[in-house]
């Protein structure tokens, strides 16, 4: 994945809780755009696209269900 990803999901939090708002938004943000390296990464290689959909998946509940 890409580590700007991370970031910017990071930076969200952040101004999630300056705010007092829920990280909802920034979880689904996070999934869209490691949707997006997938796609771009592994479009013509469907094992590994499918490989990189499932971190995708493990990472996504882990951050959703820990925050």
């Amino acid at each position: 994945m890409q580590w700007d990803n991370w970031a910017r999901h990071d930076y969200c939090m952040d101004t999630a809780d300056l705010k007092g708002t829920s990280y909802k938004g920034c979880h689904v943000d996070l999934f869209s755009n490691m949707n997006k390296v997938c796609n771009a990464n592994y479009d013509g290689a469907p094992i590994r696209k499918y490989d990189c959909q499932t971190a995708r998946d493990v990472y996504f509940i882990a951050v959703d269900t820990k925050n």
